[in-house]
């Protein structure tokens, strides 16, 4: 025997399964014996099995449904007993029980407990019922009716009834662990027992929900809010008199195959008006928005269905609730159905037949962007690790849309996107470019969304919004008679139908659906219309109807609104045949449609309200289960799946209570989504990531997984607002905190690094100075090469801001030795750079203001020809800004040039803001330097602005600025840069340029007025002084040189060769930079 609730087996001569616990056979109606399953008689009483009342049925396994709990109590019943002889007695509550289970069998009624004077009945369980509320109150009502019409023994009765609705566990309870019993769990049975007490003897009295399930279709009157024992808080109660002259009205949902669209036949008209425009080259837009169910997707069923005799091209996208993170999931989805993806194809074959589908060759970049698109290892002609996440977004964007222009000169293209309110930001990215694109191309755009999501493009010429609304009753009339079909159902019915599912087609198809399903299931009767008060209601009646598919359709729930064979197989771990048959079985009920023949076959729930009912009937503790299979399943199907789906392992994980791997799948799938530069994204999944920490114990493994995600909104905080943005900061400093207190040293140190970045940047050489020490004193127990090269990088950079030029060089060229004999490894982050790459830059900047001048050159070239064979752009950007810094501290103008230009190029191309900045004051200098004065200002002030709006600490730029402001004839100008640069030197300690900025003044002084030749010669000899104590024999030979030059203009040729000779011979022979022969010329003439 098979269990049907979990599909274990064989359990040959079980009575329980021992797998899941669940009963293997039926009970007994008249002695309770459990009996197996397909016996047609009882075992121990020989009672037949089939033709009992509804609670003799197989019962479900638990689950959480919605159920009405009818108890009834019998007035008087003590005083009865005393007056009556016992047997007398016994036979009038045998006869008072046999009246109300005869009454409420009825209705669907399951007595499950008689209790002396008192019975208990449940509705809507064990089998489903998609009106319980009304049903109980019309079996409460018989009741009293049956008692007041015939007195049992001669005795009339009276009863009091409290009926409540609500939400409950219902199903087996074992029992000391040798048995069960079937049972609801929850405050409803309470609350009903509770609301009979309110009740004056013949009457009843009912919940708050029961009333408003019921509407108007009782007469009541509201008893006010009460206090019953047991319960916090007061409650409504009603009591009810009986049927009101008002029908009742209940809301329903459910779908059923494509009947005949009416009532939207001016709104099919407009689609079809608008697709010939979109057909004759004028693009559009029509967007359709309404209530969930109101008939969105049918409309657009109806459009294709119109044009099925057209020849164009249908594109459909499908946006998902648990993929509004995902970047691009409905183009991907859409993609890989339209390439006909096999579960089991090699990369190879999937590559193939995306080349087929895309039909013209494709350069090798744009392969590659749809090959990683689709998660396909890219062809070896082209990588896109070549491009920053920002230009790769942008290029798979420019390349999906240059696709549909293609599609588009062939034939017209209708581009369907549904449910487009859970479209993730870079599809509606996408959305964007697609409706700026398509103006002068035969291509409609039909999109649907819900009420709550607000267009942004309505303004745009050729976007239409449509709200659709309710149809009207002939309309409902006409969809409930085709749904019935040959059940043909009478008009008083379809009526009903019609009224009480309020013109929502979808409410309509699933409400004539049960109907129908009632009448097949009881031939002989006409069939009682119970309207589903909600569709909850409605979907579980039909799951209940097909008992060996609804644990399939529930696991099928769990994964989403798409499930393939393969990952269902996985999860309900079931025999083949048996999933099999269930699978065909909710396929042929219409709950879901298949695409595809198994193994190879994906099932789609028709209606995301039909999933999320099946998901809400599984218990808590069913859904971590399955969850937690969810999780195995797709870890063993989808080889990488941490890199590939981090986003759903983080879904499953989380609803499997298995929080720390949703935290980290979390903190996974933001950095993903960081790469690709879809922030959003990114935010979305770390924030999700950091509530769902909440629910973990404090400790060092919080801590840790903190501040990791700290460390990814960073990032994303930098990307959005820059270094000095409050999210970034905020950030920086919390993830510190916690990974001190985590105790993990290569996570701190990392957190720290964060930290440097942000003061180096902001120009607080103090706090990255002790910052960046710190680094170094625990990288000295690291052996991990990142991590040691972020320390002395960071080290070595602010010993050379802080002039200290000597050090830095040490420290730069140990880090080189480390990485010869360890090997270097990329950073990560925001701007990652290689170790090595920073280590060579930034050395030839120490080796340069050393006076090493041919080493600092040779240090600059290996730097960026490292970045250039890594193809690393951050890489390149940096190399290439700290090599134009090189240049012209060396005053190497031609290859300042040539740098500058590249950088600014590299920097547009890859939408590196800071690093583009930079570029451009360089850029800027070199067109003030060849007479263009107005532009090269402005490029320097743009990029400048820039800078500061990062919050960018502008004292190192402030030479640059002056320089070409006094090459401009600006010395106003100028010597306020100047100064303001000075200034902020004297207080941040970063004082590396304070004796060139000296220089630059005094020569300025000196050249501006004779009245300041006394303070610029000053200015000069003050730079020397600086030099000399940072051993800096670049700046001291510069401001040697500018003396020497005053010196012999004003006659003192001695002084000024004095001042020289040492200097130049301290470099020795061979040199030939720009200010070492500079110097030599100068010295000439004073000889």
């Amino acid at each position: 025997m098979i269990c049907r609730a979990c599909g274990a087996g064989p359990v040959e001569g079980q009575k329980f399964c021992s797998s899941c616990g669940a009963s293997l056979g039926q009970r007994c109606g008249a002695c309770g014996r459990e009996n197996l399953r397909g016996d047609s008689f009882c075992g121990e009483c020989g009672s037949p099995l089939t033709g009992q009342q509804a609670g003799d049925q197989p019962l479900p396994n638990a689950e959480r449904r919605e159920v009405t709990v009818m108890f009834c109590d019998l007035v008087g019943s003590t005083a009865l007993g005393t007056r009556l002889d016992p047997e007398t007695f016994r036979q009038i509550l045998a006869g008072y029980h046999a009246l109300i289970s005869a009454t409420v069998a009825k209705f669907e009624g399951f007595v499950r407990h008689r209790i002396g004077d008192g019975a208990v009945v449940y509705f809507g369980w064990p089998k489903g019922n998609e009106a319980c509320a009304e049903h109980a109150v019309r079996a409460g009502l018989a009741v009293i009716d049956a008692l007041a019409r015939a007195p049992i023994e001669g005795e009339k009765l009276l009863v009091r009834i409290g009926i409540a609705t609500g939400l409950v566990v219902a199903g087996e309870f074992l029992l000391l662990g040798t048995s069960s019993e079937h049972e609801i769990v929850g405050d409803t049975p309470h609350l009903a027992a509770r609301l009979q007490t309110l009740a004056e003897p013949g009457t009843l009295v009912v919940s708050q929900e029961t009333r408003k399930q019921i509407g108007g279709m009782f007469s009541c009157d509201h008893l006010g809010e009460v206090t019953l024992k047991g319960f916090a808080s007061p409650i409504h109660a009603w009591r009810i008199y009986g049927e009101s002259k008002a029908r009742s009205r209940f809301k329903a949902l459910h779908t059923a195959p494509l009947p005949p669209m009416v009532g939207r036949d001016e709104e099919l008209e407009f689609l079809l008006r608008r697709w010939k425009q979109a057909s004759s080259g004028e693009g559009r837009l029509a967007w359709i928005s309404g209530d969930a169910g109101i008939g969105k997707s049918r409309l657009v069923q109806a459009m294709m269905d119109r044009l099925r005799h057209e020849n164009y091209i249908c594109l459909q996208y499908f946006c998902s609730q648990h993929s509004q993170d995902t970047s691009l999931h409905p183009v991907i989805a859409q993609l890989r159905h339209a390439a006909k993806f096999g579960t089991d194809d090699p990369e190879q074959e999937q590559l193939t037949k995306l080349e087929v589908l895309l039909s013209n060759p494709l350069p090798a970049e744009e392969l590659s962007l749809f090959s990683e698109l689709l998660s396909i290892s890219p062809p070896h002609q082209f990588h896109t690790s070549q491009l920053s996440p920002q230009r790769k977004k942008e290029k798979t964007l420019e390349a999906l849309l240059r696709q549909l222009r293609n599609l588009a000169e062939s034939r017209p293209v209708l581009m369907i996107l549904e449910d487009a309110h859970w479209a993730d930001p870079t599809t509606r990215d996408l959305l964007e470019l697609v409706i700026n694109g398509i103006e002068a191309l035969p291509v409609l755009v039909i999109a649907t969304s819900r009420p709550e999501f607000r267009v942004p493009w309505t303004d745009r010429v050729g976007v239409t919004l449509m709200t659709l609304s309710k149809v009207g009753r002939k309309q409902a009339v006409a969809i409930a008679g085709y749904v019935a079909g040959a059940a043909a159902l009478n008009d008083e019915l379809l009526d009903r139908i019609a009224t009480q599912a309020e013109g929502v087609p979808l409410y309509i198809e699933e409400l004539t659906k049960s109907v129908v399903e009632r009448a097949n299931a009881s031939a002989t009767t006409q069939p009682i219309v119970s309207i589903p008060p909600t569709l909850q209601a409605s979907l579980m009646a039909r799951l209940d109807r097909l008992p060996g598919a609804k644990f399939v359709a529930q696991c099928g729930a769990v994964i989403g609104r798409e499930f393939s064979y393969q990952l269902i197989a996985a999860i309900a771990q079931q025999p083949e045949e048996l999933l099999l048959q269930a699978l065909d079985e909710l396929v042929v009920s219409g709950l879901v449609f298949r695409r595809g023949e198994p193994p190879d076959a994906n099932y789609l729930f028709k209606h995301a309200l039909l999933q999320d009912a099946a998901y809400e009937s599984l218990l808590h503790s069913s859904r971590c289960t399955i969850h937690s299979r969810a999780v195995q399943a797709i870890h063993q199907l989808i080889p990488h799946a941490d890199d590939i789906c981090p986003e759903l392992l983080a879904y499953h994980c989380a609803q499997a209570g298995l929080v720390e791997r949703a935290v980290n799948h979390s903190t996974r799938a933001g950095e993903l989504s960081i790469t690709r530069s879809a922030m959003e994204e990114a935010r979305a999944h770390l924030e999700q990531g950091m509530r769902l920490l909440k629910s973990l114990p404090d400790g060092p493994a919080r801590c840790g997984l903190e501040a990791k995600l700290l460390l990814a909104l960073q990032t994303v905080g930098v990307v959005t607002h820059g270094y000095g943005g409050a999210d970034a900061v905020n950030a920086a400093e919390r993830a510190v905190t916690l990974a001190r207190g985590a105790g993990r040293n290569e996570l701190l140190i990392r957190a720290l690094f964060g930290e440097w970045a942000y003061k180096s940047h902001v120009g607080d050489l103090p706090g990255s100075l002790k910052v960046a020490q710190e680094m170094v004193a625990l990288a000295d127990h690291q052996a991990e090469p990142l991590v040691w090269g972020q320390a002395s990088t960071a080290l070595g950079m602010n010993y050379g801001f802080a002039g200290r030029f000597v050090e830095a060089r040490q420290i730069f060229e140990g880090c080189l030795a480390k990485i010869k004999n360890r090997g270097s490894v990329p950073l990560e982050g925001l701007h990652p750079q290689d170790n090595e790459v920073l280590a060579r830059c930034f050395l030839s900047l120490q080796l340069a203001c050393l006076g090493q001048f041919e080493q600092s050159t040779a240090e600059a070239m290996k730097g960026i020809q490292r970045a250039r064979q890594l193809q690393h752009m951050p890489s390149i950007a940096v190399a290439l800004t700290v090599g134009c810094r090189h240049a012209w501290l060396t005053r190497n103008e031609e290859l300042l040039a040539e740098r500058a230009t590249e950088l600014v190029e590299l920097c547009e191309e890859q939408r590196f803001p800071y690093w583009l900045a930079r570029g451009r004051c360089y850029s800027g200098w070199i067109a003030v330097h060849r007479g263009e004065f107005d532009y090269g200002i402005s490029q320097l002030n743009e990029a400048i602005s820039t800078l500061r709006a990062s919050s960018v600490a502008l004292w190192n730029i402030h030479g640059l600025v002056a320089e070409a402001y006094a090459r401009a004839g600006d010395s106003e100008n100028a010597l306020r840069h100047i100064d303001t640069a000075l200034t902020v030197s004297s207080k941040t300690g970063e004082v590396w340029l304070d004796a060139e900025l000296h220089r630059i003044k005094g020569e300025i002084l000196l050249e501006t007025a004779p009245r300041l030749a006394e303070q610029g010669e000053k200015h000069l000899k003050q730079s020397i002084e600086i030099a000399r104590n940072q051993t800096a024999k670049l700046w001291e030979l510069r401001a040697s040189a500018s003396l020497a030059r005053y010196w012999s203009a004003t006659g003192r040729d001695s002084a000024a060769r004095a001042l020289l000779e040492p200097i130049l011979n301290s470099f020795g022979q061979g040199t030939d930079a720009p200010d070492f022969s500079d110097a030599k010329n100068v010295l000439a003439r004073v000889s």
